[in-house]
């Protein structure tokens, strides 16, 4: 699941208007009188939000926070990224941080598309991929322009290049799409603020993969979305409570998402016209992506892999010596085409359970050095169902099975 958010932070402008007396220096000076409201507040409701959009885009360039904060007794889990970027090149630079408190389970971990619990990540996008900071200081470049097949595995790097704006931002895409039915609150700096409801379908991307699925199948129609913008037409700030996709989530899995209480999105921006985005590195310290990431499917039992890839679940990985540091060790590669009696089964449930068998046959030396002891993983490719002649379903698809091991 690719699978954000910022706010318009901007100074009110004042128009100056001295008064000048014949040689009388002492003359008393006007006060500035403050801008009057940008013109697309007297257009048509419906249109102000694509006005918006293009008022903003005509600054060239802002800083934008995207925030996803998991509500929790337990602990907040808080996904943000904060970055600049060039409207008019459409290039953008950023920071990603990822932080689940321990009081959650492992497990939910996974389901959130991460690798681990306290996490960052730096990356540029370019005109023609995205670029991805590693741990070693080498950069790895997922270009655009490589096979369907390869842009398939890293689309959740390649998807943070955005269409709506330099940086995809699953709330700056949804309101491009939405036209205001409501009239806005005018807030005592002149900024108008929106409430309206947006469709879920837009808003899929903001959670992780697996999840969206979930909610796309079996969630709300729509959610509340707050829209600021300021008194220069600029977006400032955007955000939705996805509280009401939280019950969806948890008729899924209720002991793992029972602890959180709420879930909201935010995108704010800042900076216009005054930021710049970080350049690309140098040539010699960009390794290509496609040329030493294999895809985990490929991976053979046994063998192991590195996951300082930027991406959340190990769809690729760079091959490594299970002598040296590694992060993954593949016990087993699935290929199942089968029937089972269970009408509308899941194919990620039927591929566990065969993972498990598969873990409980591999040898303690593969799977001893798992993290944590007696937990497993897999990740599933091209996985499809459909009905079997029996009334059951039929699952077919592409599965990996492998530890954790850093």
């Amino acid at each position: 699941m690719g699978k954000l958010w910022r706010v318009v932070l901007v100074l009110a402008l004042l128009i100056g208007a001295a008064a000048c007396g014949r040689g009388d220096t002492d003359a008393p000076r006007a006060k500035p009188a403050p801008a009057g409201p940008h013109a697309l507040f007297k257009a048509p409701l419906s249109t102000q939000f694509a006005a918006a959009r293009a008022a903003t885009e005509e600054t060239g360039s802002s800083h934008f926070t995207s925030t996803l904060t998991y509500g929790s007794s337990k602990g907040d889990i808080v996904e943000q990224t904060e970055g600049d970027q060039d409207y008019t090149a459409m290039t953008a630079s950023a920071d990603r941080a990822f932080t689940m408190p321990k009081a959650h389970p492992a497990e939910l971990l996974k389901a959130l598309g991460e690798s681990a619990r306290d996490s960052r990540q730096s990356m540029v996008i370019t005109g023609e991929g995205v670029l991805f900071r590693t741990s070693t200081g080498r950069w790895l470049n997922y270009s655009s322009t490589q096979s369907q097949e390869f842009a398939k595995d890293a689309g959740e790097m390649l998807g943070r290049a955005g269409e709506a704006a330099p940086y995809t931002s699953p709330l700056n895409d949804l309101v491009s799409r939405v036209s205001p039915e409501t009239a806005p609150k005018v807030l005592p700096d002149g900024t108008r603020r929106y409430t309206e409801e947006g469709g879920v379908n837009a808003l899929i991307d903001v959670l992780p993969p697996g999840l969206g699925t979930v909610v796309e199948a079996v969630g709300p129609p729509t959610v509340p979305v707050t829209v600021d913008i300021d008194a220069q037409g600029h977006f400032r700030r955007i955000e939705a409570d996805l509280g009401p996709l939280l019950g969806a989530l948890k008729e899924t899995a209720p002991g793992l998402y029972g602890g959180i209480r709420t879930l909201r999105a935010e995108y704010t921006l800042t900076g216009f016209g005054t930021s710049a985005p970080a350049g690309a590195p140098a040539s010699g310290a960009i390794d290509q992506a496609h040329q030493v990431l294999v895809p985990a499917r490929s991976v053979k039992p046994g063998l192991c892999g590195g996951v300082d890839t930027g991406l959340g679940l190990p769809r690729l990985v760079r091959p490594v010596p299970c002598t040296g540091k590694h992060d993954i060790r593949v016990f087993a590669q699935l290929n199942l085409d089968k029937e089972v009696a269970a009408k509308d089964a899941d194919p990620m449930r039927v591929a566990g359970e065969e993972c498990e068998r598969a873990y409980d046959r591999a040898p303690r030396g593969w799977t001893g050095e798992a993290t944590e002891q007696g937990y497993y993983s897999w990740l599933g490719h091209n996985e499809s169902t459909g009905s079997s002649a029996s009334g059951g379903t039929s699952v077919r698809g592409e599965f990996t099975c492998y530890v954790v091991t850093s």
